[in-house]
């Protein structure tokens, strides 16, 4: 049987399709759902998504900024690496950040804030600068990785580097692998003692974070900033996990919540005051910027 077919594009991603069967004409319409386009229109993100209060306005700061507020969002409960619920929408947290923090008890405060500081570098190719260090003070970078070296626990508890000979090539997998050792071994007083810098003037930009190294410490990162359009009076929005290891997520502004809604999203920051959210308090001193 020889069929012939005439496929004609209609407005509303719909085809119609012609053919002759049996020396009869036919119409066939098909409706075609364009997926990815669908997805995309779905996806969550801070730009397209978290309203900013009337007066307000977002000024992009840095190309982090520019970078983060596109990271893909989800509404559903934030998780803990063993799939468990994390109570607390509207009170702790509004939205969860949508990416795979694996399942095991690596993913914490100082690893979360770490993830993003890497992962914008990851996706600009700069790969020579994913380096961090761990606990005792040794610096483990992303291309001594590829390269093919690795962490090895010694018989007295040490960590050193060693080389395997497993090479590999730069990737996305290899990338959150990578980040797996570094989760492992670095914590809020590595980031604080070795990955950062103290900004003395309290301007914060996008990408810095409040740390408190310890055991245990804490670490939130700055995601987001908006203007007072007629004072020029800045607020930030913050992300973080927590322990047992879970997503990472947007901070709510318990002072604000039910007060002004509007506002429960964003924090001031005053170099002479301390910063309260409801997982810690952090002194003007804690903000810092990584190398």
């Amino acid at each position: 049987m020889y069929v012939k077919a005439l496929i004609t594009y209609l407005p509303g991603s719909i085809f119609l399709i012609t053919f002759k069967h049996n020396n009869k004409m036919r119409n066939i319409i098909i409706l075609v759902l364009l997926v990815s386009s669908l997805a995309n229109a779905q996806q969550l993100t801070i730009a397209d998504n978290v309203n900013i209060p009337k007066g307000w306005e977002r000024v992009i700061q840095n190309d982090f900024h520019a970078w983060v507020i596109q990271q893909p969002l989800s509404e559903d409960y934030v998780k803990t690496y063993d799939g468990k619920n994390v109570y607390g929408v509207n009170t702790i947290y509004k939205v969860k950040f949508d990416y795979d923090i694996g399942n095991e008890d690596l993913h914490h405060c100082a690893d979360a804030a770490i993830y993003f500081n890497a992962l914008h570098k990851f996706d600009n190719e700069q790969y020579h600068r994913i380096r961090y260090h761990f606990t005792n003070g040794q610096e483990f970078g992303y291309l001594q990785y590829l390269a093919g070296y690795r962490p090895k626990v010694k018989q007295d508890g040490s960590v050193v580097i060693i080389y395997t000979h497993n090479q590999r090539k730069p990737s996305y997998k290899n990338f959150r692998m990578y980040l797996d050792i570094i989760w492992r071994y670095a914590g809020t007083w590595s980031v604080d003692e070795y990955d950062t810098f103290e900004l003395k003037t309290g301007w914060a930009m996008p990408g810095d974070i409040f740390v408190k190294g310890g055991f245990p410490g804490h670490a939130i990162t700055v995601i987001d900033v908006i203007e007072n359009i007629d004072t020029g009076q800045r607020k930030y929005m913050f992300s973080e996990s927590y322990m047992p290891a879970q997503d990472q997520y947007i901070v709510v502004n318990t002072a604000e919540h039910g007060i002004r809604p509007q506002l429960d999203l964003w924090f001031d920051i005053d170099p002479k005051e301390p910063l309260s959210t409801s997982r810690w308090t952090f002194q003007p001193k804690d903000l810092k910027r990584f190398w």
